[in-house]
């Protein structure tokens, strides 16, 4: 039997800061901002900051079976509980029939 055990780590912080201009009061075919007659500007910044962890456990019995257990936990700001970790499962088997006599 070969096994092969994998894991890995990813974090990603974003700080983005976003510009809206909303135009009213336009003519039917006007594209231009200046020509609104009243102009609303907003303002906004968004940090998120996610992580994740991944492990994966493979396991190839003489190129006949093979099977995959893996899991993933992720913690998002953008989750509505931030500090909550979600796990994400995975399972797999499968058989070469090729390869059985």
């Amino acid at each position: 039997m070969h096994l092969t055990t994998s894991a890995g780590v990813n974090r990603l912080n974003q700080n983005r800061e976003l510009l809206t201009t909303q135009a009213t009061q336009l003519v039917a075919g006007q594209a231009n901002l200046n020509q609104a007659g009243a102009l609303n500007v907003f303002n906004r910044k968004l940090e998120t900051q996610d992580i994740g962890y991944a492990f994966q456990q493979e396991a190839n019995w003489q190129d006949k079976l093979i099977g995959t257990a893996s899991l993933r936990l992720d913690k998002s700001s953008l989750n509505g509980d931030p500090n909550k970790m979600f796990a994400y499962p995975k399972f797999s088997l499968a058989a070469n029939i090729a390869n059985f006599e």
